[in-house]
């Protein structure tokens, strides 16, 4: 279709996706317009291959991981995180796949702040897909993993005794205890 054609021969020539790339400053206040986005940087560069050399030129899954990072929690979702694999299935160039997961798939600064069970997918999706496994999970990158789920999330923090108990004594076996001893008198 020669319109589409020149249609992207246009954004191509105008390095219009620094401008698409910029929007992205836009989601903190916008966060309804992260999904449209998202899909429309992944269709242009799955669409163009000069599109996608612009978009490593332009560090660009770096720049959606930076704004990414900055959002609310309750914004990193678990349909958002499907959204990504689901369109980057489609890239066919390994330099993009590789900067896809080192900037967005690997990146813990996104992931840490979702909930327990989105932080469990995205973990077990780590472990299914074997993405360029032998780059990212490599010691150094599970140490500082572990280091974040451990300092940055609560439900994966030692409990603390408050008391000290003997084995076994439990605060129902107490009470009832205590009221034998009551009763018993």
């Amino acid at each position: 279709i020669p319109v589409a054609s020149s249609f992207f021969h246009v954004l191509e020539s105008t390095y219009s996706l620094k401008i698409i790339l910029s929007l992205f400053r836009k989601i903190e206040k916008m966060p309804s317009i992260i999904d449209i986005l998202i899909k429309l940087v992944f269709r242009l560069i799955v669409s163009s291959s000069v599109i996608g050399r612009q978009m490593i030129e332009l560090n660009g899954f770096g720049i959606i991981a930076h704004f990414l990072s900055k959002l609310d929690s309750h914004e990193i979702t678990t349909d958002r995180w499907r959204l990504f694999l689901s369109e980057a299935k489609y890239i066919r160039s390994e330099v993009i796949m590789k900067a896809f997961a080192q900037d967005i798939f690997y990146n813990l600064n996104i992931w840490i702040k979702a909930s327990t069970s989105l932080q469990y997918l995205v973990l077990s999706e780590w472990k299914r897909c074997h993405l360029y496994d032998n780059i990212f999970q490599n010691v150094p990158f599970l140490l500082s993993t572990y280091e974040k789920f451990m300092n940055d999330s609560d439900c994966f923090k030692p409990l603390v005794p408050t008391e000290k108990r003997k084995r076994g004594s439990q605060s129902s076996i107490k009470i009832s205890s205590n009221q034998y001893k009551k009763n018993s008198n």
